[in-house]
């Protein structure tokens, strides 16, 4: 993939500058049959000092502006509420709301939601960034199909390397995408898409309103969830290929480098169960057809969960231990000797 440059946050517009863009664009977006498109963008940010203003320069630089950007900060332990502020005393739609306990993304994204104003709301995490004609196609995307959720697809991107590693899929179903296509996208069937659980989706304000739906307390795989709910709640959901949002992976595969950047704590114990929860769901449960994708993901889950304690163990050496959870586990018997296969074939 080519290098693309979003290191650096940006000089960002001047409010008088911004106020003519935000009338100018918003009147000529031409999406949501004609009438005119607010949005608002949700950014959680958790011990982000670092980087919080390149993710919010990237939201506010779109050729579609939008009305506001909420940051809340999840009661970070660093100075990630002085370099919002800075930046929001040369830019009025910068709107810091603080949160007094670490809570998690999802709870973190409810309170922006709660004070969102615009007729959408799109989510942005503080270490990605959007290109700079998402909003537009978005909102787009959603006016000709009458949307209540819309996303795009999105590049994974290599922070240390500055490379695009590859886009989440290879290309998107026609209409709209009902509960069974997406759960289907997140149980692991196709080897050439990301898990679509990881989109990050632009949501019809109103319809949160009237539906009730919110993020969950997960602090992993909490956007899968929140989607999910969204879709049982009977939201029409759109899908473009076209990719707007670049997604810093957790370890870049062209630099071999990790991310210094993610805040996620990794839980896949606790995405299983959920998953497993939602089965027994009155929406759920009499859908043969989705009681059986949502078993294919906790499988996939438990896969995951097994290869990720495998490598801890033997990143700290704890052969004893890994020789008891490979014998009381199956799928940590298969990832230990699929490790031990590797080793072998690299040494032959």
């Amino acid at each position: 993939m080519a290098r693309v440059s979003l290191k650096d946050g940006g000089s960002g517009p001047m409010p008088a500058e911004t106020a003519k863009r935000l009338k100018t664009q918003q009147a000529d977006a031409g999406a949501n049959g004609g009438r005119d498109v607010s949005i608002s963008v949700i950014l959680p940010a958790y011990n982000a000092e670092g980087f919080v203003a390149r993710a919010i320069r990237s939201a506010l630089d779109q050729t579609l502006a939008p009305l506001e950007v909420i940051v809340v900060d999840d009661a970070s332990s660093d100075n990630t509420a002085d370099a919002v502020l800075r930046i929001a005393a040369e830019e009025p739609r910068i709107r810091l709301l603080r949160l007094n306990q670490n809570s998690g993304p999802g709870p973190a994204r409810n309170r922006g939601l709660d004070a969102a104003r615009g007729d959408w709301v799109a989510m942005l995490d503080a270490d990605d960034v959007f290109g700079p004609e998402r909003l537009k196609a978005l909102a787009s995307l959603a006016g000709e199909n009458d949307a209540d959720i819309v996303a795009d697809n999105l590049y994974a991107y290599d922070f240390a390397a500055g490379q695009t590693q590859r886009t989440a899929f290879v290309s998107a179903p026609p209409g709209a995408i009902d509960t069974h296509a997406f759960v289907e996208r997140c149980s692991g069937a196709s080897s050439a898409d990301m898990d679509w659980g990881l989109l990050h989706p632009m949501v019809r304000t109103q319809f949160l309103r009237d539906s009730g739906v919110r993020y969950p307390k997960l602090r992993h795989a909490e956007d899968f969830a929140f989607m999910l709910d969204l879709l049982l709640a009977g939201a029409r959901f759109f899908v473009t290929p076209a990719p707007h949002y670049f997604y810093t992976t957790r370890h870049g595969q062209i630099s071999g480098q990790p991310s210094t950047m993610s805040r996620t704590k990794i839980d896949y114990d606790g995405m299983r169960r959920w998953t497993e929860r939602i089965v027994e769901d009155p929406r759920v449960r009499d859908d043969a057809r989705l009681v059986r994708l949502l078993k294919e993901r906790a499988r996939g889950i438990a896969k995951a969960s097994a290869w990720h304690k495998v490598y801890a163990y033997g990143r700290n050496r704890d052969y004893a231990g890994l020789a008891l959870f490979a014998a009381t586990n199956r799928f940590a018997a298969q990832a230990l000797a699929g490790a031990l296969r590797n080793k072998i074939a690299k040494r032959l």
